[in-house]
């Protein structure tokens, strides 16, 4: 295990590209790129140019980083090898509205368009030329601030701050379905994550004795729920990030006034707990991202502005 603490300022976001680590500063208004073999610092990309301002999200297509600029309404494009500026995308007919989750598939990238959680959008960009392919809206879509995105084949997954899931044709735009019965309890769905046919879901919140948070498993082809995994022993606390790898589910839980954070491991064919990892030693303070690379767990802490490596977390 190792922390590193090099001028990370509210980290919200994590990509990995072959040997370097890419964190997003939202507070900090920068990107930091990091060794993820030796977690040495490459560089802190920050110049004016970039017109950063507040980054939420990221995502990679090719040999290029797109970023999120939640308040700045518009997405920068870097290269990944040297982080020099390819372009920032902005611009009315984009309808960026608070951009706070990327997806990029082929020569698409999808943004999620959060809105003030009143409403939403998804814009979908060319990734070759930055160029607006359509935005994605309208009341049948029930976007209730879109802020997580999940690609699986042709499907489309948006996660709603103030409930359900909205799945789309990536080829079109056109909606498949709206998931939101009470019994998939979707309460403030934070994260999505992929595991073979299953799509699981973050929810931060939820009712009853669930207020702490839970964890639904959809089938990705269906729509069909799986299981809501919750209880106790999970030890969900604001649940907010999700990675999958060899067969297990990690959930990022970002905390309260009485835990600074926590990790979840789930094993992902059935929802049976593996482990809860916590303890100071981690030095977890709101896990809010994480990131997988080969047998190694990232995990962003947002209010310690620092980044936990754990070491064969597979």
């Amino acid at each position: 295990m190792h922390v590193f603490g090099r001028g990370f300022d509210v980290p919200e976001a994590l990509a990995l590209s072959g040997d370097d680590l890419f964190v997003a500063n939202w507070r900090g208004s920068s990107v930091t790129e990091l060794d993820a073999s030796t977690g040495a610092l490459v560089r802190v990309i920050s110049a004016p140019a970039y017109k950063f301002t507040d980054p939420r999200a990221l995502a990679l297509s090719g040999d290029d980083l797109f970023v999120a600029n939640q308040y700045g309404a518009s997405v920068t494009e870097l290269g990944t090898s040297t982080g020099a500026l390819v372009r920032v995308i902005s611009g009315p007919a984009y309808r960026f509205d608070q951009p706070t989750s990327l997806a990029a598939k082929g020569p698409d990238l999808f943004v999620a368009n959060l809105a003030n959680g009143s409403g939403g959008s998804v814009t979908e960009l060319d990734t070759s030329t930055g160029a607006l392919v359509r935005v994605i809206s309208g009341p049948a879509y029930k976007f209730r601030g879109p802020q997580a995105l999940a690609l699986s084949g042709d499907a489309l997954f948006v996660a709603n701050q103030l409930g359900g899931v909205t799945e789309l044709d990536t080829s079109t735009g056109a909606l498949i379905r709206v998931i939101s019965a009470p019994k998939f309890r979707l309460f403030v769905p934070d994260a999505l994550a992929l595991s073979g046919d299953d799509l699981f879901v973050a929810n931060s919140f939820g009712s009853g004795a669930d207020y702490r948070g839970t964890v639904t498993e959809l089938d990705a082809s269906t729509g069909a729920l799986v299981r809501v995994v919750s209880g106790p022993r999970y030890e969900f606390r604001n649940p907010s990030a999700l990675a999958v790898g060899e067969g297990d589910l990690f959930v990022g839980n970002l905390g309260d006034v009485s835990v600074k954070g926590s990790l979840t491991e789930v094993d992902a064919s059935t929802g049976a707990l593996v482990r809860v990892i916590s303890g100071p030693q981690y030095q977890f303070d709101g896990p809010g991202a994480l990131a997988l690379n080969k047998d190694d767990l990232f995990v962003a802490n947002q209010f310690g502005s620092s980044v936990t490596e754990l070491w064969g977390a597979l």
